[in-house]
């Protein structure tokens, strides 16, 4: 399991920030926290956000919005996340929302970017496979589960450290393939 979140910046990208800890990630949590809107989720709209315990039975409920975007741009998140020793991951470059493409109109290496995410149907669709890279930044593809039956739909598979710092050098490592 690699501790992580997706947090929205505040040109509305979509960016992954993985972790080796759990340590670091809620001290990121924190700062995203604090650049969320004040406002209250709407479950009608946007479903329950339900918590859950380290046993996987439900704790509460929480009614904060966390479907709206930071006050955090791209490039302080990057500097964020890389403060804490995480890897900062632009998610799904190539979607109609919510991504490089659609927001910047580019793909490109960014402010640091560790890795960059392309969804899975494109990843596909086009036969991807490790190796490939966007602006000489390594490519990866991911399930983007938001439904628990997605969790786990698709995997990465390379050996490489144990250390997720490790991963960026272990994929630039690999023969470049192209699609």
């Amino acid at each position: 399991v690699v501790p992580g979140m997706e947090v929205c910046s505040r040109e509305e990208v979509h960016l992954l920030a993985l972790f080796d800890d759990p340590a670091p990630l809620a001290d990121l949590q924190a700062l995203v926290d604090a650049a969320l809107p004040a406002a209250d989720n709407l479950p009608e709209v946007f479903g329950y956000q339900v918590l859950f315990d380290d046993r996987g039975e439900v704790c509460g409920v929480d009614n904060r919005l966390r479907q709206a975007g930071t006050s955090l741009g791209l490039d302080r998140l990057v500097e964020e996340i890389h403060r804490r020793n995480g890897l900062a991951v632009p998610a799904h470059v190539f979607r109609k929302r919510y991504s490089l493409w659609s927001q910047l109109g580019a793909v490109d290496a960014g402010p640091g970017y560790d890795l960059l995410e392309i969804a899975y149907p494109q990843w596909v669709r086009e036969r991807c496979r490790l190796g490939r890279r966007l602006a000489g930044v390594p490519a990866i593809t991911g399930s983007d589960a938001h439904f628990l039956e997605d969790v786990g739909r698709v995997g990465n598979c390379l050996e490489c450290s144990a250390d997720l710092r490790a991963l960026p050098a272990a994929l630039r490592a690999l023969p470049e393939v192209d699609g």
